[in-house]
């Protein structure tokens, strides 16, 4: 038996491997997860089309990085696809960190899963205990649940990366002039459409330093 036909197998029995590894093979988790559910994003496609094909330029204008103070300069993000362009599967960011760049803070998500692709630079990060600069051409997942933080440590090079997450809707606290005028108007209302949004549990405490 062939590896793609047992993978094809396996995935069709209902589960499906996953294997994670941290920077350097320090650690490894080996789970199994249940197969998705190709209902939650959207209908299955029966035959091939044209349509959706979706394309943005590098020099699209990019968007104020929301909590992230940054350095000198101010920290971006450009809004690559949201949940209106995948029936609410995904949505995809690039960041660009600027030096010094301090990031979110410690914090986790409720309802979505997090991934990140290094671009240029060096991106530190924290995840479920453990501290580690990334190179470009690396991937990180951090699935929900897991506290973590991003940062830029370098004193001259910004740092950009794509950040996706599973499903969509955070994306939404980029998209705050699609809010209605009434709701932008109020502040109580304004926070609270924000916080309903962004999906963000900080977390008090201090981050791991990173090992040399």
């Amino acid at each position: 038996m062939s590896l793609a036909s047992m993978a094809h197998r396996r995935y069709d029995t209902g589960w499906y491997r996953n294997a994670c590894v941290w920077k350097k093979g320090t650690a490894m988790s080996l789970g199994i997860y249940p197969k998705p559910d190709l209902s939650r994003t959207g209908e299955v496609v029966t035959r091939p089309h044209e349509d959706g094909v979706i394309v943005r330029r590098a020099d699209e204008r990019a968007l104020p990085a929301l909590g992230m103070p940054g350095g000198e300069n101010h920290d971006t993000v450009r809004l690559l696809l949201d949940g209106n362009d995948t029936r609410g599967a995904a949505a995809v960011v690039e960041y660009t960190i600027s030096p010094q760049g301090d990031g979110p803070g410690l914090h986790w998500h409720r309802t979505y899963d997090e991934y990140f692709y290094v671009v240029s630079g060096k991106l530190s990060m924290q995840a479920a205990g453990r501290s580690a600069v990334f190179q470009p051409r690396d991937f990180v997942f951090v699935p929900r649940g897991v506290i973590h933080d991003f940062w830029n440590d370098s004193a001259a090079i910004p740092c950009i990366f794509v950040s996706g997450w599973t499903p969509a809707g955070s994306e939404g606290v980029w998209k705050i002039d699609d809010l209605p005028s009434d709701v932008r108007s109020d502040p109580v209302r304004m926070l609270a459409a924000l916080d309903s949004l962004i999906d963000i549990v900080p977390v008090e405490g201090t981050r791991i330093p990173i090992a040399d």
